[in-house]
């Protein structure tokens, strides 16, 4: 029988690929977005994660925290980026930045687009770290690129979660997306 309705499984030579979609969240005026301890698992050693959408407030820039069930790191990370039009630069904080260069805007075409793969965070001998691809519009409505990578700077501490967040106001509108990567 080869109808599409009697097939029950994929025969063993068919991959299925090797991200599986954890989770899906839309919002709107939210202050921030978090993939929390149910996402973030020990099933997994890397993930990928989709953000995108608009900001309610002007001249705003786009960050992380890593959690520790549901309490935020507030120190020892480190970042190495790009900005694909101006440069870079190394810089320590207390969270992952996104936009070092300019801030995003808020008006009609001025949204953004983050792409991060974010790697190890329940290891306790791998420091967390991630890369990212992030696309935005800044307050003149002109696009702008930048990529990087982070990491927390403490390979012993372990995360189950990350939370993005803005320097100010709300997401007007964010759409997340988080992959799991088969080992």
């Amino acid at each position: 029988n080869n109808t599409i309705s009697a097939i029950t499984a994929l025969p063993a030579a068919i991959s299925t690929g090797s991200l599986i979609k954890l989770s899906s969240q839309t919002g709107t005026s939210v202050s921030s977005v978090e993939v929390g301890n149910t996402i973030i698992t020990s099933t997994y050693s890397r993930y990928r994660i989709y953000l995108s959408g608009k900001v309610a407030t002007d001249n705003v820039e786009l960050r992380a925290r890593n959690l520790n069930n549901g309490t935020e790191n507030t120190s020892n990370c480190a970042h190495s980026y790009e900005n694909l039009a101006q440069g870079g630069g190394s810089v320590s904080s207390a969270f992952y930045q996104f936009s070092h260069y300019e801030s995003i805007g808020n008006n009609t075409n001025e949204s953004f687009e983050l792409v991060l793969d974010y790697l190890d965070p329940t290891s306790n001998t791998l420091a967390t770290t991630c890369s990212y691809q992030f696309r935005y519009a800044n307050t003149g409505d002109a696009n702008r690129g930048e990529v990087g990578v982070a990491r927390r700077n403490d390979g012993t501490e372990t995360h189950n979660g990350i939370k993005f967040y803005l320097t100010s106001g709300n997401f007007a509108e964010v759409q997340l997306q988080v992959y799991g990567v088969t080992k």
